[in-house]
């Protein structure tokens, strides 16, 4: 499903290698099938993120509202929870793992924390 709608979202009009995405997984509806971001930085996933939502409900601010968003972890994995209220008033979640951009991000605060000691910043 993802493939099709990360297709969609960008016009390409043909079926790539799912390589070639970043993006896998689907529908998001629960964990276990939670859009799957491989994104190299995580503004670039978060973007993937509202690119997806607007894909699935149309456009933000006429077709929906996000409610909340939430960071969860289960297990060793990384997930947004996206709420949003559907135009009609109805509510839908939707999941994406965010594993990559979270271990990612770990591992950056951690090597600035690291040059912060060795430079006597703060």
């Amino acid at each position: 499903m993802a493939i099709e709608m990360f297709s969609w979202l960008f016009g390409r009009g043909k079926k790539q290698p799912a390589e070639e995405y970043p993006i896998s997984g689907g529908p998001g509806n629960t964990l276990e099938t939670a859009f799957v971001i491989r994104a190299p930085i995580d503004r670039a996933g978060i973007v993937l993120e509202y690119m997806l939502l607007e894909g699935l409900f149309g456009q933000r601010g006429v077709h929906w509202e996000l409610k909340s968003q939430t960071h969860l972890i289960s297990g060793d994995r990384h997930y947004d929870q996206m709420c949003v209220r559907l135009a009609d008033g109805r509510l839908r979640t939707v999941y994406f793992d965010i594993t990559e951009q979270a271990r990612q991000t770990i591992k950056e605060m951690r090597s600035e924390k690291i040059r912060r000691r060795k430079t006597g910043g703060s």
